[in-house]
């Protein structure tokens, strides 16, 4: 697909295409998975490695030590980095906000949210290549 169709294309579209052709997005340090069986596979295999907070302090040596960005502190505190009996406690107290019914009532508009992201990002999205 040529980098020009990238940038303007439907987002549904462009994820489709994503899952279909090229499901494993490999770079220097990392992968992004894009289909929900692969993702659930990673995050169920225990042999990928250990929780985010682990990944984050192995991270925090390869930089020696420098301060953690927004991002890598905003994950060190969320219920993704937690382990037993935490994260059972914390799932325990928001999983009924995402039921499938209250997840469908906010589908259309995250999908309204994403697109207007992706139209008028589209110009300055750094390309996946």
């Amino acid at each position: 697909m040529p980098q020009a169709e990238h940038d303007t294309q439907d987002p549904h579209v462009r994820m489709a295409a994503l899952m279909r052709d090229q499901p494993v997005l490999q770079g220097r340090t990392s992968c992004t998975l894009f289909r929900y069986r692969d993702i659930d596979a990673a995050l169920r295999n225990r042999k990928l490695g250990a929780g985010i907070e682990t990944m984050l302090r192995a991270s925090d040596r390869v930089r020696g030590g420098t301060e953690r960005g927004p991002f890598a502190q905003m994950m060190s505190r969320g219920l993704q980095a937690k382990d037993p009996p935490d994260h059972t406690r914390l799932r325990s107290i928001v999983s009924s906000a995402f039921t499938p019914a209250a997840v469908a009532t906010l589908a259309e508009r995250a999908a309204e949210i994403t697109t207007r992201f992706w139209r008028t990002s589209a110009p300055t999205r750094p390309t996946m290549s």
